[in-house]
């Protein structure tokens, strides 16, 4: 039994005993009892008082303790509740401001669709005003009175739809009368019993055209004819050639003398520019197919003619042209013996005129510097050079021409051709030259193959194989370019009218074996055309831009800059005009000794372009291609020239409205009284040629251009000089 001490419960009080607990409610502390007796009493012997609990007190402490674990409950229950409220505020709050940024983005959206909407309404509402503007102006221009220049140039479309429809016609009747001698091989021939017919001048004529028959050897009874046919043709050929002989001689007489083949084209071309009629008797082969061969009759002609030209007069020619403007030349260097001797120039670029030519350098390979037989390639693709090796067992090097961007090249001696000298070209090793030089091998092989006879001036191309993983390419030797040439016989001054008519009646000999092939050079200019020591043939050469004609890629970067044509530049669709636009411009540099584009940007091509030929036409700017167009041209087709400020050196650009032609072609070539050089009237008749070729070479619309079949024909070319 426990007891209370007296002085806690003197005077009947109790002295609560007061404790906080962590809720902080202040609470009673409970008097200590034993439970263990149920009869407690108070001892009255003793100085303590006890104290019988009660069922009252029980019941207060459990009611107590029920309230304070109740409260607690309730405000852990409103604190976790309050904890909930506050998160689903925050996330009814963060999702009402995503649903307003959606309903944001979704106007703006809206807004910009109808903006959009709007603008191509309104892109549309001009489009229909512009053209019912056009309609209205051509409306206006039907009810006028066409003026003169308009008439001039209907009659002028009348007159080349005229000419177009007679071309097609006479076109089907030649390809109908073909097809009609194709179908009886012997009728009208020799095997059919025919005799041969003779003209007054005692010339036996052929009264067909046996080479284009097709004689089927299937019938034995025919055999007979057919081989007295054949020994007939040989005989009146030889025939020919023994009475032109003899007219040609000197000792025929003025009177017997026949025209020249260039004479009797000459002839040609005037009559039909006169537009007179000659009737021709009916035993010779028609007309239609005398017309149908006068393109190969008109090459075969100047290729007679050029190679009449002797070597030494070109070259005494190009040789009076220096000693006549020695003074004026750019880079003059004294004349002695050894200026005249030049070696070989393979395509390569750092050729040394005036002097002899180093760069045929015969190394001897010290022990020292061997080459490693396990690597033939340097860091750069190019394949390593010994001179004295042997490549494919068969071509022994003995100097080294020069290499370039996509190869470098050896000079050997063939020993399977009796020790011939040739020239190597060997491609890098890398995928994309290899796969050029491929393509340079096809064209190669086809231009090679319709020029077997070697007449029409492309590089002959022996053959090709593979040395040590690298492609390698057979050439022809061939001596120095004609950059070299204009710089050591003309630079600054040109070369002699002669080498210059020679090289460009071979340039447009070479261009229509291109034609023919449909092949686009692609990349001519002086220096991918060679010549050969005596300087009097020349070779085109460098066909690894070259492509099929119907195969042309639209690239405002093809062809070397100075020798880009403007179809070009403007991303039109071209063909065969560009390269008989390199071709003028070359022709332009061999007569001058200057470049007449040098162009720092295609912008600045189209400048120069304008200053020598006037503004572009409409319609040739309408066909450019649209990105490109709007570099160089505004939308009234004004011409936008970018050049650089003096002061600022920042890219300013000008529109030009009124182009006017300010350079002239004629002003460059034709002599005056104050050139160094001899003026005759001849030589000022000569240069007056060549200026109106070049200027019909370089119309800036390729469809208003000359044919190359025109420039062979032209006065320039077939006109030879005294």
């Amino acid at each position: 039994m426990n007891f209370i001490q007296p002085e806690m419960v003197s005077n009947g009080e109790k002295k609560p005993d007061v404790e906080e607990e962590e809720d902080g409610e202040i609470v009673d502390e409970v008097m200590i009892v034993d439970d263990s007796d149920n009869d407690r009493r108070l001892s009255k012997d003793s100085d303590c008082v006890a104290i019988e609990p009660s069922k009252s007190s029980k019941s207060a402490k459990k009611s107590r303790s029920r309230s304070r674990e109740q409260s607690k409950s309730k405000k852990k229950k409103e604190r976790r509740k309050s904890r909930d409220e506050s998160k689903s505020s925050k996330k009814r709050k963060n999702s009402e401001e995503r649903k307003a940024r959606e309903r944001e983005d979704e106007e703006r959206r809206i807004k910009r669709k109808r903006d959009r909407e709007r603008e191509v309404e309104k892109e549309r509402e001009r489009e229909r005003e512009r053209k019912r503007r056009e309609r209205a102006e051509a409306e206006r221009r039907r009810r006028m009175t066409p003026s003169p220049t308009f008439r001039d140039r209907q009659r002028e479309r009348e007159r080349r739809n005229r000419d177009r429809r007679d071309r097609d016609r006479r076109d089907r009747d030649r390809k109908s009368e073909k097809d009609r001698r194709k179908s009886d091989v012997f009728k009208g021939s020799l095997s059919e019993g025919q005799t041969l017919q003779e003209l007054e001048g005692g010339k036996l004529v052929d009264d067909v055209q046996l080479n284009d028959i097709e004689i089927p050897m299937d019938s034995d009874d025919e055999e007979a004819k057919i081989e007295e046919l054949r020994k007939r043709r040989e005989m009146r050929r030889k025939m020919m050639v023994n009475v032109v002989e003899q007219e040609e001689s000197p000792a025929s007489s003025p009177q017997s003398r026949v025209a020249s083949p260039l004479e009797k084209i000459k002839d040609r071309l005037s009559s039909k520019d006169s537009g007179s009629a000659k009737s021709r008797p009916a035993s010779v082969c028609s007309d239609k197919s005398v017309e149908d061969d006068f393109d190969d009759i008109l090459a075969a002609a100047l290729r007679d003619d050029l190679e009449c030209l002797e070597d030494a007069d070109l070259e005494a020619a190009l040789k009076e042209k220096l000693l006549e403007n020695r003074e004026t030349t750019v880079d003059a260097r004294p004349i002695n013996d050894d200026f005249w001797e030049t070696e070989g120039d393979m395509f390569a670029d750092n050729f040394s005129p005036g002097i002899k030519n180093n760069r045929h350098r015969k190394f001897l390979q010290s022990a020292t510097n061997v080459l490693d037989p396990d690597n033939w390639t340097d860091a750069d693709g190019y394949f390593k050079i010994s001179i004295g090796q042997m490549l494919d067992n068969r071509y022994k090097s003995y100097a080294y021409t020069g290499k370039g961007v996509f190869s470098n090249v050896l000079r050997c001696k063939d020993s399977l051709r009796s020790e011939e000298d040739v020239a190597i070209k060997i491609i890098r090793k890398n995928e994309l030259m290899y796969k050029a030089g491929l393509k340079e091998i096809e064209f190669l092989k086809k231009i090679n193959d319709a020029d077997q006879e070697d007449r029409f001036h492309c590089l002959r191309m022996h053959r090709s194989f593979m040395f040590k993983g690298h492609l390698c390419l057979v050439f022809e030797p061939l001596a120095m370019n004609l950059r070299d040439v204009v710089k050591k016989y003309g630079s600054g001054v040109g070369l002699h009218v002669k080498a210059v008519r020679s090289y460009s009646q071979q340039l447009f000999l070479a261009l229509k074996l291109l034609k023919k092939c449909n092949i686009l050079h692609a990349d001519i200019k002086p220096d991918n055309i060679l010549v050969n020591e005596s300087k009097s043939v020349l070779k085109l050469c460098d066909f690894g831009s070259a492509s099929d004609a119907k195969d042309a890629e639209i690239t405002p970067y093809l062809v070397s800059r100075f020798y880009r044509a403007p179809e070009i530049i403007l991303g039109c669709n071209y063909d065969y005009g560009i390269d008989l636009w390199s071709v003028a411009v070359s022709m332009y540099e061999l007569a001058t000794g200057k470049i007449m584009l040098p162009g720092r940007t295609n912008n600045h091509m189209l400048k120069i372009c304008q200053d020598f030929k006037g503004k572009f036409p409409n319609r040739m700017i309408r066909r450019a291609m649209p990105e490109i167009r709007q570099m160089h041209f505004d939308g009234n087709n004004d011409f936008l020239h970018v050049k650089q400020d003096k002061l600022t050196g920042q890219d300013t650009i000008q529109t030009i409205t009124n182009v006017i032609q300010t350079k002239f072609v004629r002003n460059d070539l034709i002599p005056t009284s104050n050139s160094n050089e001899k003026v005759t009237p001849e030589l000022t008749k000569k240069m007056q040629q060549l200026s109106d070729l070049i200027e019909k070479c370089t119309v800036l619309d390729p469809s208003r251009r000359v044919s190359i079949t025109e420039c062979l024909a032209h006065p320039f070319i077939v006109e030879k000089i005294s």
